[in-house]
């Protein structure tokens, strides 16, 4: 896919979806391979597992780009006691959040610096490749200096090398000025920030309503062609403010 020749504000462009967002179960390629935007969301989940089962009690975790708050709502039901938050450029997305019943707090981005060292773990889901390019490491040294010393980034995105994630995005009106980012190129963008690559995992190599295949999609981890990657990405440099 090609960059878009000019800068779009994300914002005002999700505001327009915010009142019927469904995470573009629209289109019928995703409704088949899932009954709900939940059945996309859970394996995120159990791959997080890992993280946040060994993190202090007192851990934060902010969703970067939480849109209607979904995700963060399904960590902070698995993990009460973990102090979940999310941040969006869309108003409109975060007041669709509140009229579904989030209690959670959820706040508008700026678009500019992020509180500096404040969480545990950052998670941005499916949400780099609404970023214009030229700001993907801009965006993730910010997401650094967000990141206690020692902290974690999770990033989870599309994969575009595989023909059937590529399809659905191009023909879901959400993604319309969506550019996709490899592993390969979040792993340089990572670098670039400071910030150094721990884990990949490819997943989602079958539909997740075949929950019986998920043992089989762990397995092929290391194969690079699953529908989405899932990065985790170590604090490595102390920022400033």
């Amino acid at each position: 896919m090609e960059a878009p020749k000019q800068k779009i504000d994300r914002g005002a462009e999700f505001d327009g979806y915010a009142d019927h967002y469904g995470a573009g179960m629209e289109n019928p390629a995703k409704r088949l391979a899932g009954a709900s935007p939940e059945d996309f969301l859970k394996p995120k989940i159990d791959l997080l597992a890992g993280l946040i089962d060994n993190l202090p009690e007192s851990a934060s975790l902010l969703d970067f780009g939480c849109g209607t708050g979904g995700f963060a709502a399904l960590i902070q039901s698995r993990w009460p006691s973990l102090g979940v938050e999310g941040c969006d450029l869309s108003e409109g997305m975060l007041d669709e959040a509140v009229r579904r019943g989030t209690t959670l707090n959820l706040w508008k981005y700026d678009g500019r610096d992020l509180p500096f060292e404040r969480y545990d773990l950052v998670t941005a889901v499916c949400v780099f490749h609404h970023i214009c390019p030229s700001e993907w490491v801009v965006v993730a040294n910010r997401i650094r200096k967000a990141l206690k010393p020692g902290g974690r980034f999770v990033l989870i995105e599309h994969n575009p090398w595989n023909p059937v994630t590529s399809w659905v995005v191009a023909h879901t009106a959400i993604d319309a000025n969506a550019v996709l980012l490899s592993a390969n190129t979040a792993r340089r963008i990572f670098r670039e920030a400071g910030l150094r690559t721990i884990q990949v995992q490819n997943f989602l190599f079958f539909p997740p309503r075949l929950v019986w295949l998920r043992p089989v999609d762990r397995a092929l981890g290391g194969v690079p062609l699953g529908g989405q990657y899932f990065l985790v990405a170590e604090n490595a440099v102390r920022g400033t403010p």
